[in-house]
């Protein structure tokens, strides 16, 4: 029952390589997801003709949960023309998948 969920990874891999390509990052609001594309696609691809594709270390390298991505551009002082939101402390509540990330 692999094929179909193959099939999805390679046709993501080949559409978010592109992206990724193209200088974007990829930002995800759900952790199942962003668990997909960093852990579950190299394992899903291996013994395929992508098991050895650059696209996915890419992927992994450049998918993002929502909440680390801001976290990441607030340390760089990227959002600084924003609204003061990261001068305060904040506590969001988080999907509970979001502990399998790390």
């Amino acid at each position: 029952m692999l094929d179909t969920p193959r099939r999805w990874a390679v046709e993501n891999l080949e559409e978010l390589g592109t992206i990724i390509d193209d200088g974007y990052e990829i930002v995800t609001i759900e952790p199942s997801c962003l668990s997909a594309l960093r852990d579950d696609y190299r394992r899903l691809l291996e013994g395929t003709s992508y098991a050895d594709d650059p696209r996915i270390g890419a992927l992994e390298q450049h998918s993002h949960d929502i909440a680390e991505y801001l976290c990441t551009l607030a340390d760089q002082g990227r959002l600084s023309g924003y609204y003061p939101l990261w001068a305060r402390r904040l506590s969001l509540p988080w999907h509970c998948h979001a502990k399998s990330l790390g």
